[in-house]
């Protein structure tokens, strides 16, 4: 019983981890905006919005579950 507790405890840790990295890489991917005048500029920029989406799909999905 007590091992069972103690991997329930670190799941549980593990989640939060997860959702914390999640959410730090949702809000860097949300607001980071290239610094460069590159031609990929337009691409970098997308692709970063869509990341940081991607992240918040993410959180909500693992919210959804655990609730």
């Amino acid at each position: 019983m007590k091992q069972t507790a103690n991997a329930t405890a670190t799941s549980r840790a593990l989640e939060r981890v997860l959702l914390w990295v999640l959410g730090l890489v949702a809000v860097v991917g949300i607001f980071a905006v290239p610094d460069d005048d590159s031609a990929h500029w337009l691409t970098i920029l997308v692709t970063t919005k869509v990341v940081g989406i991607a992240a918040l799909w993410a959180i909500e999905r693992k919210l959804k579950s655990t609730i």
